[in-house]
């Protein structure tokens, strides 16, 4: 691996999930009053942002081919 497909390949991939997944739960966190419930809700939102993220921009189309392979193997298998 070349020092430039590292860096489109890795540390670009990696810096733009990181971006796209602190949007959403910053703004469930300005929307909301201090509490408990905006502590679930801003975990939850931020996982939620990260596997999203994650998938659409982290992973190429071979990852994303063994990823849902695995699912549809674990939902067969009910």
């Amino acid at each position: 691996l070349d020092v430039k497909s590292f860096i489109t390949n890795v540390l670009l991939r990696c810096s733009l999930v990181g971006l796209l997944t602190c949007f959403v739960p910053m703004a469930v966190s300005h929307c909301m009053e201090q509490g408990f419930v905006r502590l679930i809700l801003v975990v939850v939102s931020a996982l939620l942002s990260l596997v999203a993220a994650a998938y659409a921009v982290g992973m190429n189309r071979e990852e994303k081919d063994y990823l849902l392979s695995i699912v549809r193997d674990k939902l067969k298998r009910r």
